[in-house]
Order: C-alpha cells, then structure tokens, then sequence
C-alpha cells in the first residue's frame, strides 16, 4: 500500500486533481503507453468512486507489474 501511496503523491503532484489528468499521468508513469478511450472512461468511473491510492494500487497490481519467467 505504501507504493500506492507514493504513486498517487507523484500523480498529485504532477496532474493536481483532475481525475482524467490524474489517470493519463498515472498511465505515462506506470505502463508508458497512455489510456485507450475506452480505459479512460472505465478508470474514471473508478476513482470517481474510490480514492487515487486505490486507482494506483490497481494499476500497481495490473498483469503488466508481474515478471512472469
């Protein structure tokens, strides 16, 4: 959860508080290729409803983190 939270502080600090600058800076940081349309709208509808640590600690658990060998 701590790494969530640092994430979120770094989005905050670069996006500030709208949601949808929110998710395309926490897409460019985390997974480089930005949101489709389509991931945009669904994420917004996410944080609208949970907080950005939860939104980056989705993001943070996404199949893309994991090293799979």
């Amino acid at each position: 959860m701590s790494a969530a939270r640092g994430l979120a502080g770094r989005v905050t600090h670069c996006a500030g508080d709208d949601h949808d600058q929110q998710i395309e800076t926490l897409f460019e940081l985390a997974l480089r290729p930005t949101a489709t349309v389509e991931e945009q709208a669904e994420w917004c509808e996410f944080l609208a409803a949970c907080s950005l640590v939860e939104l980056c600690r989705a993001i943070l658990n996404l199949n893309e983190f994991a090293d799979i060998d």
